[in-house]
């Protein structure tokens, strides 16, 4: 009969490979969210810059070649 290697010890609880797996997904489901969260904080900053610029959003460009229009007709 063989005696069982002590420098093996059996996996505790803790280190077993679902509960690693788990803290995997853990992991990574909190670096998706993370990352999800600082795109939607960098698109809003872009977004917020770039309405600043052209003078406040799309319907400004609209309206202001529409009033050209009709000042051509006006002529």
């Amino acid at each position: 009969m063989t005696t069982p290697d002590p420098t093996t010890a059996p996996p505790s609880s803790a280190d077993t490979p679902r509960r690693r797996r788990f803290a995997f997904v853990r992991h990574r489901t909190t670096q998706v969210i993370a990352v999800a969260v600082l795109g939607l904080a960098i698109g809003a900053g872009v977004s917020t810059l770039a309405s600043h610029e052209d003078g406040g959003g799309g319907d400004h460009e609209h309206s202001r070649q529409v009033d050209h229009e009709d000042q051509q007709g006006e002529h």
